[in-house]
């Protein structure tokens, strides 16, 4: 009932074909289920698949629960269980059931059922088994691939977003890391890989242990950052981690913390229309301000004479403010306070004391750790021009370290031009507070060339109002400059391309229309040279019947060469479309194009053959297209050998690939390495001087022609060859073409002489 032989290996190499061609076990056991139908010959075959929500009846659990085969040779009213004896009121007389399964995980029954009696025994019930327990270990891994698929995609996605994410493994090595977990050391993705992670944020094992349990850990790494990390494990051997830079929000939290505490400062946070959004809540201790009492007010209305102070604020370039202000407290007394109010981004922040400066500090500390970790080139100056602090922005794209760069006045990194036009906008940013959107150029260590900028230039003050500074910030241009220089250039090329192609096209046409053209007089010149030759206008002598033989053949020669231009002509357009067929290969190498090489071969003392293999199938080709190939691969085997023979072989890649392989092989000259990748090339020629070859034959196209038809039927075509030992040129096409492109319903094709 099952196949002969080798029949275990025979049976596993089905169920491997069975399981590379399935991407998950469902579409498995269909696949089997068909695979069954043809090879067992019994009637039909069933596959009753079992799912976590199915109910399990008494036959399929008593099945699993034996995890034996289950035969009955005489099915009957008095069979075990009701499914048997809906299979007789059927029509079937025999029934084997199997259980599919493996490693405790059931995934179905195999249920094959036969109208003959007495179907199953001895090497159908092994067989069965065998397939059975290969298909079972198939479908589990297949489940586990679908699960590890389904993982890949989410860590893909997961990856994609903006937070700083990787794998690391059980010693603290990082497996994958995403593009925001390289920024934070200046890394590329592919240098972060390896690295230790224990190393980039100080932490010890004990705290990789405890990622790999979900337990986050905090770490302050040197240069100050502040990070809180987060592990959720993926096996025993990866853990994925989540990062947050902490570092701005904890710095603010830190002053905040400070200003709870105090008992003699009060912090207020207002909007840019000075409405209260937060106080301190020791507030109610030092002024007997309640909170919740003022939030929601306007500070001009708790200030007394609040109206001055707005007008004050509104003429400051830059909203701040610095003195005494009288404040209307909460038991309806009045308190003289010192107040510094101060704009940052769309925020107004006012410290009431005698102490404000020390958290006016507090947040230029905090602001100055921003700046620090800025993708911009920052650079603070005071109001006479002289560096005071850098980022490490500026020092990774200008090259110059801190020591080297502070004290030094700001136009020594400036060109000529710049530096004159730096000076004017320093004055307009000291009197209007800010200006933006100002380009210039820096010139980097050790190197005249200069970096373009745009620069965005702001006044700062401290706390007092009396030292004022400037903060110059700067977006690198050159990188900008350069992808859209090399954007230009690839539409530059773009558009020569499009020109060299549609002269490409231009020639192709000329050659296509004048190759065509030509075939009407040759066609006529060979029609009355027929007629000359059969004395159709007179009796010819043997010499001018010899003449008109030579012509005949030189005329046969030209349709030939003509008809391989305007193959490529065709190839080079597009034109040329598959007519797809089944195709059975054994009878096209009994095409008489082909079988007419048997007698060239005799004509020179060689042998040709021709085999193909047993389990060859057909495939969906051109035929006409194959025999031109064939014919090319051929006649060039034949040309170029002197002794020995051609065989011509048909195989499968491999048992389980979806190609059959075409090797034309030769005992003939070989080919140099040199000359080997140039062969499938257009006009090339594989030329010997002690080779007896016809003058002038050949064009130097069939080879590249015989490449572009493989292509079109979604196969490949190379050779193997050694000089002096001959070649072996092979093509690959697919059982099935990727892409079907029928021509019957279009004009037919015209046919070039082979």
């Amino acid at each position: 009932m099952f196949m002969d032989g080798d029949r275990y290996d025979n049976l596993f190499s089905v169920v491997m074909g069975l399981y590379k061609e399935a991407s998950n076990p469902a579409e498995l056991m269909k696949r089997f289920s068909v695979k069954m139908q043809s090879v067992s010959g019994v009637d039909s075959v069933i596959i009753k698949e079992r799912s976590s929500d199915s109910k399990v009846g008494n036959f399929e659990e008593f099945i699993f629960n034996t995890r034996k085969p289950y035969v009955d040779n005489s099915l009957s009213d008095y069979s075990a269980f009701p499914e048997l004896i809906e299979y007789y009121n059927k029509g079937y007389k025999s029934c084997m059931v199997l259980p599919i399964s493996a490693y405790e995980k059931k995934f179905g029954l195999l249920i094959l059922l036969s109208k003959q009696e007495e179907a199953f025994g001895g090497s159908a019930i092994s067989d069965a088994v065998v397939m059975v327990e290969a298909v079972g270990n198939a479908a589990l891994f297949l489940s586990e691939r679908e699960k590890s698929v389904n993982l890949a995609k989410y860590f893909d996605a997961a990856f994609n977003s903006s937070s700083p994410q990787a794998l690391i493994d059980k010693n603290g090595h990082v497996v994958k890391a995403n593009k925001e977990y390289a920024n934070l050391f200046d890394y590329s993705v592919k240098e972060a890989l390896g690295k230790s992670f224990i190393g980039n944020f100080g932490v010890d094992e004990q705290s990789i242990k405890g990622l790999f349990s979900g337990i986050p850990i905090t770490t302050r790494i040197p240069d100050g950052r502040l990070f809180v990390i987060r592990g959720n494990s993926v096996n025993d051997r990866l853990t994925h981690i989540l990062i947050q830079n902490m570092t701005e929000f904890r710095n603010l939290e830190d002053i905040v913390e400070l200003a709870q505490k105090s008992r003699s400062e009060i912090f207020i946070s207002m909007d840019k229309d000075l409405k209260i959004k937060w106080v301190s809540s020791n507030a109610a201790d030092i002024l007997g301000l309640v909170p919740r009492d003022i939030i929601g007010a306007n500070f001009a209305d708790v200030v007394y004479n609040g109206a001055a102070l707005k007008t004050s604020l509104a003429s400051s370039a830059n909203n701040n403010y610095s003195g005494s202000i009288r404040l209307s407290t909460g038991n309806g007394m009045n308190a003289d306070v010192k107040a510094h109010i101060y704009k940052i981004e769309d925020s107004i922040c006012c410290i009431l004391s005698k102490e404000y400066e020390r958290y006016f500090n507090e947040l230029s500390s905090a602001f100055d750790q921003v700046v620090g970790i800025s993708n911009d080139a920052v650079i603070k100056i005071d109001e006479n021009g002289m560096i005071t602090q850098v980022n490490k922005s500026f020092e990774k794209i200008l090259k110059y370290t801190q020591e080297e760069i502070v004290g030094k006045p700001i136009t020594s990194i400036y060109d000529g031009g710049s530096g004159q036009k730096l000076s004017s906008y320093i004055s307009i940013a000291k009197k209007n507070g800010v200006v933006t959107d100002m380009f210039a150029n820096m010139l980097a260590k050790n190197n005249d060339s200069a970096v373009p900028f745009r620069l965005s230039i702001k006044k700062i003050n401290d706390g007092y109002g009396s030292n004022i500074n400037f903060l110059i910030i700067g977006k690198e241009l050159a990188t900008k400059i350069r992808a859209d220089e090399l954007q230009d250039e690839i539409e530059k090329r773009l558009r020569e391309l499009e020109k060299y192609k549609a002269e490409s096209d231009l020639k192709t046409q000329f050659i296509y229309n004048i190759s065509h053209d030509l075939k009407t007089p040759i066609t006529n010149i060979k029609g009355f040279s027929k007629l000359l030759y059969k004395g159709e206008f007179g009796v010819l002598t043997e010499e001018q019947k010899g003449y008109l033989s030579i012509i005949m053949d030189e005329l046969d020669r030209l349709m030939f060469l003509i008809g391989q231009i305007l193959d490529v002509a065709k190839l080079n357009s597009g034109k040329v479309t598959l007519d797809l067929q089944q195709v059975n290969l054994n009878e096209l190498l009994n095409n008489p194009s082909i079988k007419a090489f048997e007698e060239v071969c005799k004509g020179k003392g060689l042998y040709f053959n021709t085999k193909v293999d047993y389990d060859v199938p057909e495939i969906e080709a051109d035929p006409n297209r194959l025999i031109q190939v064939l014919v090319n691969l051929i006649g060039n085997a034949v040309k170029f050998t002197e002794k020995g023979g051609i065989d011509v072989i048909v195989t499968r890649s491999s048992k389980t690939s979806k190609y059959v392989r075409i090797a034309v092989k030769d005992t003939g000259i070989g080919i140099a390495k040199d000359e080997k990748k140039k062969v499938f090339k257009k006009f090339f020629q594989v030329h010997r001087k002690d080779m007896k070859m016809q003058e002038g034959a050949g064009t130097g196209l069939g080879l590249s022609i015989t490449k572009e038809i493989v292509n079109l039927h979604g196969g490949r075509v190379d050779l193997e060859s050694e000089q002096g030992k001959g070649s072996e040129f092979w093509f690959t096409i697919p059982f099935v073409p990727k892409t079907k492109r029928k021509t019957k319903k279009q004009a037919p094709k015209e046919k070039i002489k082979e």
